[in-house]
């Protein structure tokens, strides 16, 4: 996207962390961008690969890994 508002705006090229084995074969190849203004304070990636549907990781502790469980959570 363009730098209307887009995503080129909102993230940043990133490292992959490190995750569970039983995530890898999900996310192998993809390409990982860090979201760059999210306020809620999880670290946001947003894991792409060409004809594949975008895949979103957070991670946070505390008071904010329990909001990304509540989040998980509403979301199913």
């Amino acid at each position: 996207m363009s730098s209307d508002g887009g995503l080129e705006d909102r993230e940043a090229a990133a490292v992959p962390m490190a995750v569970p084995a039983s995530l890898r074969p999900l996310i192998a190849g993809r390409r990982w961008r860090r979201d760059t203004v999210g306020e809620a304070g999880a670290l946001v990636h947003r894991l792409h690969a060409a004809d594949l549907p975008d895949l979103y990781l957070k991670h946070g502790t505390g008071d904010v890994a329990d909001a990304i469980v509540d989040e998980m959570v509403r979301m199913r």
